[in-house]
């Protein structure tokens, strides 16, 4: 009997200890679930994504050494963007991917132009000033550009065009948008004009742009072959009868589909639109107008420029000689003879940094002279290795953002060199300390009141700090 009691209670405990066992278990299954935070995610065009600061993470935790030093150089990123705000932090990447894209959007994030500078490619700094002059609404911006005069104006019409109605302006004459001629952006203004409640009035003399206009809706919207008929501009209508009968949206095949024809204003029904020699897909694709023929007005033909003499169709004096690429070959020179073996860098630079003027790739590593040297690397160096040509301990790319001469250690002439002047917030190109962020308080006096020396308006009041230092108040809240 006391043997069966014993059992009995085992038996018991054994089936409690086991329900338990079951709640701990499938509990947490029926309780409602406690919903987690997440961080908001940016990606950007270069597909980099930052996140907060904070975002979680454990970067060391990573096996992949490739993929840890990218979450670290992600979360350093991550740091400048939002919480330093310190464009001279960028300069701490030794990957120049994550350097480049931190130093151009802290650029552009400034809304200076004069940042822009600071970055070590040419088409970089251009794309820059053109973002800052498009946020800005100041289409002064575009000539600071070091890029082609082409390049210039096409940034003057993309801010006239994508800035349409934000100067308060309700109704506009339709030849505001009508006498854009780069490419797309008459088009773009137009519909931009309509996105910002702009009504664009009277008639417009530009026949082509509102032929163009108005064949590309039709294209767009046709669904028989009637429609396509009501269409004047030929090249269209043929395209869009193709389209109807057979799906074809490629009529000429040039590479480009027939609605971006009419977009960009190029005739769909013919592979080389102005008759040059070049079809338009390499025109777009080389930065030449595919409606112009000689797109720099230089006296030779985009055709000639880019298949023969390998010249620049947008800039009339390819090789900066004084003398434009069409009188250089009446003359019998070569229009870029100043770079013989086309690597971007002219001879007598060549030659000063020495690099071979024959060769465009000195160091045979796969990279060319021009862009090894205009993004601070070592042309004479196989494996891309950053330069410091003075040998001043200032690497080439840093002399390009503290712009300082690569080929002197000491720059101003001053008896420190420019590394020296740098460390000790002098100023090391000129007389007197240095003020980085050109807003009138010296890097050493910002260091003493806590303020950001690269940064005009360190707590974003509106008020600079000098203005704010002068008057008393806090430069910091």
């Amino acid at each position: 009997m006391e043997e069966s009691k014993k059992s009995f209670w085992i038996g018991i405990g054994l089936l409690f200890f086991s329900m338990i066992i079951l709640a701990i278990v499938f509990v947490p299954f029926f309780l409602p679930k406690r919903e987690v935070a997440q961080k908001p995610v940016i990606e950007n065009g270069n597909g980099l994504i930052e996140g907060a600061p904070d975002v979680p993470g454990d970067c060391a935790s990573m096996s992949d050494g490739a993929k840890r030093k990218e979450c670290f150089n992600r979360r350093h990123l991550s740091e400048i963007l939002y919480k330093t705000k310190n464009i001279k932090d960028c300069l701490m990447f030794d990957d120049l991917t994550f350097r480049n894209d931190c130093l151009f959007r802290e650029a552009s994030l400034r809304m200076d132009g004069r940042y822009c500078g600071k970055l070590s490619s040419e088409s970089d700094r251009s794309r820059c000033v053109q973002d800052v002059a498009i946020n800005s609404n100041n289409p002064a911006l575009c000539h600071e550009s070091d890029g082609d005069v082409f390049e210039s104006q096409e940034c003057v019409d993309r801010v006239k065009a994508t800035n349409i109605g934000k100067n308060g302006d309700t109704s506009l004459p339709l030849d505001y948008c009508a006498k854009i001629k780069t490419l797309e952006y008459g088009k773009l203004c137009v519909l931009d004009a309509s996105r910002n409640g702009v009504e664009l009035t009277e008639k417009t003399g530009e026949t082509v742009f509102k032929q163009s206009f108005e064949a590309y809706v039709a294209y767009r919207a046709a669904k028989t072959e009637a429609d396509c008929q009501k269409i004047q501009f030929e090249g269209a209508r043929l395209a869009c009868s193709a389209m109807i009968k057979d799906g074809n949206f490629d009529y000429d095949k040039d590479g480009i589909a027939d609605y971006n024809e009419l977009w960009f204003g190029t005739d769909p029904s013919k592979a080389d639109t102005d008759g040059d020699g070049l079809n338009d897909y390499d025109e777009i694709a080389k930065g030449c107008d595919p409606s112009v023929a000689d797109t720099d007005h230089d006296g030779l033909s985009d055709y000639q420029e880019v298949k023969t003499y390998k010249s620049s169709c947008s800039k009339p004096d390819s090789d900066n000689d004084g003398i434009k690429d069409g009188e250089a070959v009446k003359l019998g020179k070569d229009p870029i003879s100043n770079d013989q073996d086309r690597d971007g860098l002219a001879d007598d630079l060549e030659k000063k940094i020495g690099t071979d003027p024959l060769n465009p790739d000195t160091d045979g590593d796969g990279m060319s002279d021009g862009a090894e040297w205009n993004n601070g690397f070592n042309p004479l160096k196989k494996g891309q290795s950053l330069y410091d040509t003075d040998q001043d301990g200032l690497n080439d790319i840093d002399e390009i953002f503290y712009g300082t001469d690569r080929f002197k250690k000491d720059t101003d002439g001053d008896g420190k060199d420019d590394l020296t002047e740098i460390q000790e917030l002098s100023n090391p190109t000129g007389p007197g300390d240095l003020d980085f962020d050109m807003d009138g308080l010296t890097d050493l006096k910002e260091k003493e009141l806590g303020t950001n020396p690269t940064v005009a308006d360190t707590d974003g009041d509106g008020k600079s700090d000098l203005n704010e230092a002068m008057g008393g108040s806090d430069s910091l809240k």
